[in-house]
């Protein structure tokens, strides 16, 4: 009986290690916005808006008009972290979406990954969603 609630435990580390590995790498991905406040999925597509968190350290968006970069750290399972947020400084006559956006990004936000869907959630309870780029 002892052995086998010694190897129920392992199991039961083993896969806890294997959770945290999965969630802590599968955000490392082209992400396209598809939802967003009022705007319409085809507006969406049209401005090509997207947040690339591909690199390790820096994440960039591209909302139509100017690129967008920050530094990220994702904190904990569920909390992700932004910070030193620049973008170019195109004029974009009428592109709301890149001001809502930017308006959107928090310092630290709640994330969550579901199959090939990211969602971003900031304090006011805006939320974010997004579809994997690499997704059929």
């Amino acid at each position: 009986m002892k052995n086998l609630l010694v190897c129920f435990v392992a199991l039961m580390l083993m896969s806890s290690k294997c959770d945290e590995k999965k969630s802590t790498t599968n955000y490392k991905r082209v992400w396209m916005l598809v939802e967003f406040k009022n705007y319409t999925k085809d507006n969406l597509t049209k401005n090509k808006a997207k947040l690339d968190l591909t690199n390790a350290e820096s994440a960039s968006a591209y909302m139509g008009c100017n690129n967008i970069g920050y530094g990220f750290e994702i904190v904990s399972n569920d909390e992700i972290s932004f910070s030193n947020g620049m973008a170019t400084e195109m004029y974009c006559e009428g592109n709301t979406l890149e001001r809502d956006f930017l308006k959107a990004m928090e310092r630290k936000m709640k994330y969550k990954i579901d199959g090939h869907f990211l969602t971003l959630t900031n304090s006011k309870n805006e939320v974010l969603k997004f579809v994997a780029q690499d997704w059929d």
